[in-house]
């Protein structure tokens, strides 16, 4: 039935092959050229495996230089890497503390954090690639989330990053039944400065909790 063979075709058979008209060679090339396309989808997919593990890495560099240099700062100063700094040629830090909506600001001990973590880090990091050219996300407390954010140069502004934070307490409404508050650093342009860019994140985020009817603030400089 030559409509079952388009159907193979399409389906992604490497040939067809008439009985009556087969002979040895034809059939040695037909397999030659089966062996050589399943060897060219075994590269590609071993390729993939190796581009994912190579992004994997990646991310885990990210993730263990930033907690070492922004929450758990060496004594001696931490050695510059400059891949990382390539990467984030300018980078603001994003903290952001979530509460369920059905209870009081800060009493999260009856929500299982842990349960949803890595689905929030799917959720969050999924809409900061829309935003930013880079982001690493780390985890202070169960509750609390800290971002190193570079952002894209047509969309390094205020009105972006709280667009981004507009994002995100919306997907965690409607996801997690979460709402969270963020404090927002000013734009760094050294990784060194980081720990300093923490310190205005934090203050920021105490200015939203505690005075402010806004989710999230900027740092701003006094005097």
């Amino acid at each position: 039935d030559f409509q079952l063979a388009k159907q193979a075709l399409r389906l992604g058979a490497i040939d067809y092959l008439v009985k009556l008209d087969l002979k040895p060679q034809a059939l040695i090339q037909a397999l030659n050229r089966a062996k050589e396309y399943c060897s060219r989808m075994e590269s590609h997919h071993n390729k993939e495996l190796y581009t994912t593990l190579l992004q994997d890495n990646k991310k885990q560099l990210e993730h263990n230089y930033f907690s070492q240099l922004i929450l758990n700062p060496p004594e001696a100063e931490l050695p510059a890497n400059p891949e990382i700094a390539a990467a984030y040629p300018s980078a603001y830090l994003i903290l952001f503390r979530m509460k369920p909506e059905q209870i009081l600001f800060g009493q999260t001990e009856n929500y299982d954090f842990p349960f949803i973590s890595s689905q929030l880090l799917d959720v969050v990091s999924g809409i900061a690639a829309r935003y930013f050219l880079n982001r690493a996300i780390l985890e202070p407390k169960k509750d609390t989330r800290l971002m190193v954010v570079s952002p894209k140069p047509e969309s390094d502004n205020e009105k972006s990053l709280a667009d981004f934070c507009a994002k995100v307490n919306m997907a965690l409404s409607t996801y997690f039944a979460l709402t969270a508050l963020f404090g927002v650093s000013q734009k760094k342009t050294e990784l060194s400065q980081l720990p300093q860019a923490l310190s205005e994140a934090r203050s920021a985020l105490d200015h939203c909790y505690y005075s402010s009817s806004s989710r999230m603030v900027f740092f701003k400089k006094q005097g």
